[in-house]
């Protein structure tokens, strides 16, 4: 599967020497975090971006929307099981960018928000080599039984949400923490009071300081 996406090279200009991947959350596109990329060029100053479009068409019908995958089915086993149904070809894209830049995982990031932090969670943690990172904002994780036998590698975490997401209740941000602590990740977390579903400044700020810390 070929993943279009958008991208934007180190803010140093130099060689890359990490690879930040974004992930869009669902009814979005690879043109909605992308945009991200610049208030990050001061702390990762030599890192290029991705941003793919997610591989299937919003099923809500909007042009140019994207989804990782459908919500037919909410339950936690049909959520795991459509993860796993793309894990294998996100995998593969971000294979691919790094062997574009010569890079391992342990240059590898991987941010994402709601869906797609969901996918980055169930993704980089089931890979065999350990990422530099993972950033998770107002996302969510499926199947906990199957996800504490499957980690495969323990990169650190920042997990962000809003008091205030109508979409993914603010309890989820508590059941990541208390899931990925009792693997002995290490993770970090920010609290937006009254933010909705979404990112905010606090967020970012929040993003910028976890990540100047591991470079």
């Amino acid at each position: 599967m070929n993943f279009n996406y958008l991208e934007r090279e180190p803010g140093s200009g130099g060689v890359p020497k990490q690879l930040v991947v974004f992930l869009h959350g669902y009814g979005s596109n690879g043109a909605d975090l992308i945009s991200l990329a610049p208030e990050f060029y001061q702390v990762l100053p030599d890192a290029h971006f991705v941003s793919p479009d997610a591989p299937y068409p919003f099923e809500g019908g909007l042009y140019g929307a994207f989804q990782w995958y459908g919500f037919a089915d909410r339950s936690d086993a049909g959520m795991l099981n459509n993860a796993k149904s793309v894990e294998g070809e996100l995998n593969g894209f971000i294979d691919r960018q790094l062997a574009r830049f010569k890079l391992k995982d342990k240059d590898l990031i991987v941010m994402g928000f709601s869906q797609g932090a969901m996918m980055a969670i169930h993704n980089v943690y089931r890979r065999p080599h350990k990422a530099k990172a993972v950033v998770s904002f107002s996302g969510f994780m499926a199947g906990l039984r199957e996800f504490k036998k499957e980690v495969k590698s323990k990169p650190p975490i920042l997990i962000t949400h809003g008091t205030n997401d109508t979409i993914v209740p603010f309890k989820a941000l508590d059941i990541m923490v208390n899931t990925l602590t009792q693997l002995d990740i290490k993770v970090t977390e920010h609290v937006s009071e009254g933010l909705g579903h979404g990112i905010d400044a606090e967020c970012i700020e929040a993003a910028q300081k976890f990540l100047s810390a591991l470079v």
